[in-house]
């Protein structure tokens, strides 16, 4: 009798592994970390822009900044699931001027590779915007994916009748985000 019971003993840490034996051809997780972000800033981006000579009569100005993924500090890596969303634009005043009143629209475009442009935040400015601007988005677009592509381009646009003189600005990236770090065996 106390030969079957050392067996059965014996038996039980092989029995207890098995399930990591079967298993080999698939991947299984063994940690996961979850997280939900309702807001993370990129803030003092500073934008530095040449002053315009104004032309009568004549069209207004546009001026770019383009971020990607290294202005922005977003990598992913593979053990890195995500969603990522843009909750809003933000620019403050610098240097070379003391306000944005000059400001009629900003827009901010996403686009990545071969992926269409996608419009994220358009926005009609009022006629006295101060010397700061945030600007809500609603966009349901995920950015993960355009993150993950190396080669994103967020595209913050103002147009208005520039400054003649050069000018600066700290623009400001907010996003929300859901994250999952996943280690397999």
């Amino acid at each position: 009798m106390r030969i079957k019971t050392l067996k059965r003993i014996s038996l039980l840490p092989i029995v207890a592994f098995l399930p990591l034996f079967t298993a080999c051809d698939t991947q299984v997780d063994w940690l996961v970390i979850e997280t939900e972000i309702q807001e993370v800033c990129m803030v003092d981006l500073v934008s530095e822009f040449e002053g315009v000579t104004p032309i009568p009569g004549g069209p207004e100005g546009i001026v770019r900044r383009v971020l990607g993924t290294e202005d922005l500090g977003i990598t992913l890596s593979d053990k890195f699931s995500a969603e990522m969303y843009l909750r809003g634009v933000g620019i403050y005043s610098a240097d070379g001027v003391e306000s944005f009143d000059f400001i009629n629209t900003l827009r901010v475009e996403v686009a990545a590779g071969n992926a269409p442009v996608v419009e994220l935040l358009s926005f009609d400015a009022s006629a006295e915007n101060g010397d700061a601007l945030f600007v809500s988005s609603k966009s349901a677009v995920d950015l993960a994916a355009y993150i993950e592509a190396d080669d994103m381009e967020l595209r913050v646009e103002f147009s208005g009748t520039m400054p003649e003189q050069a000018w600066s600005a700290n623009l400001e990236v907010c996003l929300n985000a859901k994250a999952a770090y996943r280690e397999t065996l």
